[in-house]
């Protein structure tokens, strides 16, 4: 049950900064076989736009490209994921007082008690199929080079399982990762993308994953 996180915009004061909010979207997906699936199926829509074969997809390099971000969006509908997003409105007066780390640990507290139930069940389907394994699955975040970020993320995910009635690991290794040889951290982008697109009244192509919402 692989995860994959990206954030998007930035944490700089309203209105100077480049966007009204920052965002953090994350991709689940229920099995390591869907997550190779996910990433040959990305692959497979360079030949079809006639892309490297090293193309890096991002939502804000993909705005005049239409064709891109359909041939994209497209070929991942056709396989099994869920996402979740969160975001932090900047225009806020309570803003002013959050600082990055503040913004951080708000948004990766939503997005695991988002994933929580998802994780908890498809645990509790494999277990009733196979021998008990605590799952310690990996959580892959796109590098932005800032540790506090990947230990917020560490913080909010490690103790998901803590709670039960017999203590889990759900949550193993968490490590950054850059999204250039990741595809699932390109969709993780692309969703990021178009979600926060549609904050701002763009709804094209969130309109194309939206029933993929946690």
């Amino acid at each position: 049950m692989p995860t994959y996180i990206d954030e998007s915009g930035d944490t700089g004061s309203y209105p100077s900064s480049i966007s009204r909010y920052f965002c953090l979207s994350a991709v689940w997906v229920r099995t390591t076989q869907e997550a190779v699936a996910i990433r040959m199926a990305i692959r497979g829509t360079h030949g079809e736009c006639n892309l490297r074969s090293d193309y890096e997809y991002k939502y804000s390099k993909t705005g005049n490209r239409s064709e891109r971000r359909r041939s994209f969006f497209e070929a991942v509908m056709r396989h099994d994921f869920r996402f979740a997003f969160g975001m932090i409105d900047k225009s806020l007066a309570q803003f002013a007082t959050y600082n990055t780390a503040d913004c951080h640990r708000h948004l990766a507290t939503e997005i695991a008690a988002s994933l929580r139930p998802h994780y908890l069940s498809a645990y509790r389907k494999r277990i009733a199929e196979t021998p008990y394994r605590s799952p310690n699955e990996l959580i892959t975040v796109d590098n932005n080079d800032d540790n506090r970020f990947l230990s917020a993320i560490k913080d909010k995910f490690q103790p998901l399982g803590r709670a039960e009635p017999v203590p889990l690991s759900l949550i193993g290794k968490v490590k950054f990762c850059k999204s250039g040889s990741e595809e699932l951290l390109q969709l993780a982008d692309m969703i990021c993308g178009a979600c926060a697109a549609e904050l701002n009244g763009e709804r094209e192509w969130y309109e194309l994953i939206c029933d993929r919402r946690i």
